[in-house]
């Protein structure tokens, strides 16, 4: 690839979504943050860890872990407010279709008697239409797909 054709594709990009879950809001906060190895796709790991972690405080990784200390590293924790949202910085690599940065806001609202998850991903770097594609599938299939029918699923407490 020459240099015109990479800085074509350096370009940010704004991805908004809403997911409703049909659960209380606490409940959906603490399926996304406390319950999320329970929920997170093994097809969605970069590596061959065994289990997806979130640590919910400022600064804490969400991160695959494979229990000694090898694994891959999705985001960090930017900003939190328990119960209501997450910011999280991440990183595309070139082999993944980077290089990008990623500034997500993962935001809970209770609308009726619905939670919404509302999904505010800005990414710049390097991003072809296919990259963001990708990116907005992986949005879906992690929440609607995944984290959707976890906290929909009642529990016993």
């Amino acid at each position: 690839m020459n240099e015109n054709s990479l800085n074509e594709q350096v370009r940010a990009v704004d991805i908004e979504m809403e997911i409703p879950i049909s659960a209380p809001q606490a409940e959906v906060w603490n399926a996304l943050v406390h319950d999320i190895s329970l929920w997170w796709p093994k097809q969605a790991f970069m590596t061959k860890a065994t289990k997806f972690t979130l640590e919910p405080r400022v600064g804490g990784r969400a991160f695959e872990d494979n229990g000694d200390g090898t694994g891959g590293l999705w985001w960090n924790v930017h900003a939190i407010q328990t119960g209501e949202f997450l910011v999280l910085t991440g990183h595309i690599w070139p082999g993944n279709g980077g290089p990008a940065t990623s500034i997500a806001k993962l935001n809970l609202e209770t609308r009726g008697n619905e939670t919404i998850l509302k999904i505010h991903d800005s990414m710049f770097g390097r991003l072809t239409d296919e990259r963001v594609a990708t990116v907005k599938w992986g949005w879906d299939h992690l929440f609607a797909k995944s984290l959707k029918p976890y906290a929909e699923t009642p529990r016993r407490k």
